[in-house]
Order: structure tokens, then C-alpha cells, then sequence
């Protein structure tokens, strides 16, 4: 999949813009999953049309791209979890001691904070009965043996999903075969998400159309955009999709394929099939129906 085409720069750059990499954000026809949560869900009627012929996007082939590794492993390390970052922990924790006029305490530094992370790795994947025996030291009347850690083997577990689910796959030979795992951190009292910014914070260039998306859906071009610059094809959950957020993927070269509930905007039949019946029993075994967006660049099964 080669990089994209001019044309699809000029929409890429209405979408992501300057101002901290962030995605210009709306949040009207959507709503919060909890009163006080970040996460929003697409909210839109149902479309009373469809268009008459799909348009499939074109994907082409690419052979896979290795990107050369930093040259140490704290470099690497840092790739994840970069020093502005932790420099901005830094500053908060400094500040909030400082409001909270806490005894006994002394400022924090970035190397501090590497040093905690790397002992809480540490702990995690090196198990002890309590805490104060990772600090036990031998003494003359015995010694109680730990394992070093050049000889721990890396953990393979992850969160996957809303449910936590625990991966215990071969992380390393995923790797091999060229997967890359990305996140965002979440942010319970953000109004725009923890990517987005109003969407009248910055102005698009005359002429050209402004896309906003809300602040849950705008985590998936953020991520995107973090990638070596190609065309992809994402696999996405109901809270991220509508077609108005496969319309913009599309825009910017990616595919995307993704479950869909009721209020997401798609045809009004299909919204009226599922409400009647939810496991789909009233249409015959193997039976598909598909509608077209009304542009014809999505595609609703």
C-alpha cells in the first residue's frame, strides 16, 4: 500500500492539525456511555436513503515496511513512553505536593520517575509474598535466593478490549510477523477525549472541508497517523463506528470494517430489522442485504 496521494494530504491536514497532533472534535449526535466518562457514543437518526452502487476502495498491495529499532533499549523504552511525557508527571505531581502541603517531601525529577516505572516492571513480572522482600538483603544466618532478572522471560499478558481480556499469545513472534500494538491513555473528565480539541480551535484552509469527529472516534485517526505513512484497513468495535467516521478513513486512504449498533446513521431498514429482531431470525439462513452510504463510499450489511 503505497503513501497516500496528494489529494488525500490536503484532507489529512483539515483532520490532524499542528496544535499537539491532536483531531478536531464534536460533540453534537453523540453521548456520553456514562455521565461521568469520556467515552462517547455515536448518536444519529437512521438514514432514510441509500445510494444505488458501492464505490470499493482500492487497496493496494505493499510489501511489509521494517523500521530500524533505536539503539538501546532505553531508547526504545522511551519510544512508548517519551520524556516530555514524564516530564509533564513531573510537573503535575511537583505542582499537586505543593498544594497539598505535604511533611517530608522533596521534589521529583524524570530520572526518579523512570527508575519507579522500571521497578514496578520489575515486580510485576518477578512475584514475591510482600512487598519487603524485594528489598531484602542476605544476611549471616541465611539467604534467600531471587531470581535474577537477566533470566526472567517477558511477560505476554495485555488488556485487550472493554473486558481485560488477558492475551497469553507469543507476544515476540507476533511482533515478527510485523503487528504493532498502540494506545492512547484515557481520560475520565476529558471533555474532548484524550486526543481531541474543539473543533473551532483551528481554522482550515479556505475552500477545504473541516472534519470533526467525536472525542471517542477521534482516537482511531490519531493512532493512524502514528503509523508509517500508508493506506490501512482497521478492524473497529461499535463505539467508534458510523459512517461518518468510515467516510473520513476513507478520505484518507484507509478501509475500515467495523460492527454497528442502531444510532449509528446507518439505513433505516436495517435499523428496523434489528429492532424487530435482534439475532437477525427474520431473514432467511445465508440471506445478506447490503446498502450503500448515499455518497456510495460505505457499505452497510
Amino acid at each position: 500500500m503505497p503513501p497516500q496521494s496528494q489529494g488525500s494530504s490536503s484532507t489529512q491536514s483539515t483532520l490532524l492539525d499542528s496544535y499537539d497532533d491532536c483531531i478536531n472534535v464534536i460533540i453534537d449526535n453523540c453521548r456520553r456511555e456514562q455521565p461521568a466518562d469520556a467515552t462517547y457514543r455515536p448518536d444519529l437518526p437512521p438514514e432514510p436513503t441509500y445510494g444505488m452502487h458501492f464505490e470499493p476502495l482500492e487497496m493496494p498491495y505493499r510489501e511489509p515496511q521494517f523500521l530500524p529499532l533505536p539503539p538501546t533499549a532505553l531508547q526504545l523504552f522511551q519510544t512508548f513512553l517519551p520524556e516530555p511525557l514524564v516530564a509533564r508527571w513531573v510537573d503535575y505531581t511537583n505542582k499537586a505536593a505543593e498544594i497539598a502541603d505535604l511533611q517530608y517531601w522533596s521534589p521529583v525529577s524524570s530520572s526518579e520517575i523512570y527508575i519507579w516505572l522500571a521497578i514496578l516492571i520489575y515486580m510485576e513480572m518477578h512475584k514475591e509474598s510482600c512487598f519487603r522482600d524485594y528489598w531484602k538483603a542476605p544476611t549471616a544466618q541465611g539467604f534467600d535466593p531471587t531470581q535474577p532478572i537477566t533470566k526472567l522471560m517477558p511477560r505476554t499478558n495485555i488488556a485487550v478490549d472493554e473486558k481485560m481480556v488477558a492475551f497469553t499469545g507469543m507476544g515476540y513472534s507476533i511482533a515478527q510477523q510485523g503487528y504493532f500494538l498502540g494506545w492512547v491513555c484515557h481520560r475520565p473528565h476529558s471533555k474532548f477525549g484524550p486526543v481531541g480539541k474543539p473543533s473551532w480551535a483551528s481554522r482550515a484552509p479556505r475552500g477545504s472541508k473541516k472534519l470533526a469527529l467525536n472525542p471517542t472516534q477521534s482516537v482511531v485517526p490519531f493512532l493512524l497517523h502514528k503509523l508509517p505513512d500508508a493506506s490501512y484497513h482497521v478492524f473497529l468495535d461499535n463505539p467508534f463506528s458510523s459512517s461518518k467516521l468510515f467516510t473520513a478513513l476513507r478520505d484518507e486512504g484507509h478501509g475500515a470494517t467495523g460492527t454497528a449498533r442502531i444510532n449509528c446513521g446507518i439505513f433505516k431498514q436495517l435499523v428496523e430489522a434489528k429492532i424487530r429482531d435482534n439475532k437477525g431470525q427474520c431473514w432467511r439462513w445465508n440471506e445478506l442485504r447490503a446498502y450503500a452510504t448515499v455518497d456510495n463510499k460505505v457499505s452497510c450489511l
